[in-house]
């Protein structure tokens, strides 16, 4: 892979502000937003993104809450469980209890 600019957005806040990544051999090199202005925010998502802690499939707790114990589970199963979940909150206290928000 050679280097080239992607255009995409950032996906750090709810505001999802177009950016361009310039990628060498497949590497982030730079990250520029819209008007050209590295923005604040860009390069420490990228950094999330290639951290070796970042979680990357679904895990479930396998000790006692707080232990840091986990085990992988598929996808199918982490779907099933928060599907189930989510459906006895909805029962229990209305879809309103649910929300969902990032940034």
């Amino acid at each position: 892979m050679g280097k080239g600019v992607v255009q995409t957005f950032c996906q750090n806040c709810h505001m999802k502000c177009r950016i361009f990544v310039t990628l060498r051999d497949g590497k982030v090199q730079a990250i520029a937003n819209a008007v050209d202005v590295e923005g604040a925010k860009t390069l420490p998502a990228y950094e999330e993104v290639i951290h070796p802690d970042r979680v990357i499939r679904p895990l479930r707790r396998a000790g006692n809450r707080g232990e840091g114990k986990w085990r992988p589970i598929s996808w199918d199963e982490a779907l099933d469980r928060m599907a189930e979940r989510f459906g006895r909150i909805k029962e229990t206290y209305g879809a309103e209890a649910i929300a969902s928000l990032r940034g």
